[in-house]
């Protein structure tokens, strides 16, 4: 939509399907965008901390996200689960630092 300025300094809204031109206060326009964008604004922000700080809403909606990976995959069960105890003792007769991984 382009705008065009009359001999007057008022800038004109063009319609080429209006017989008549409206005009624009500049001012008028720079409020109206305002309010649209600071309502908007504000709902996106009102809704973000609604969300974060909502305990009830955080465990529906973070803790199914962690399965989205792997929804396509099937299900297989795991039955050979084996427990390793690492304490002095093993560090010891395996001779392992204390501070890196062991091999």
């Amino acid at each position: 939509m382009a705008c065009r300025c009359g001999g007057d300094g008022i800038t004109y809204r063009h319609n080429p399907l209006a017989r008549n031109t409206i005009p624009v206060n500049p001012v008028r326009k720079i409020k109206t965008l305002l309010v649209r964008y600071g309502i908007g604004a504000a709902l996106a922000v009102t809704l973000g901390v609604i969300m974060l700080e909502s305990v009830s809403l955080r465990p529906k909606l973070v803790d199914p996200s962690y399965n989205v990976p792997f929804l396509g995959r099937p299900v297989q069960p795991q039955n050979d689960v084996e427990m390793i105890l690492i304490d002095e003792k093993s560090h010891n007769e395996l001779k392992q630092p204390f501070n890196r991984s062991w091999d």
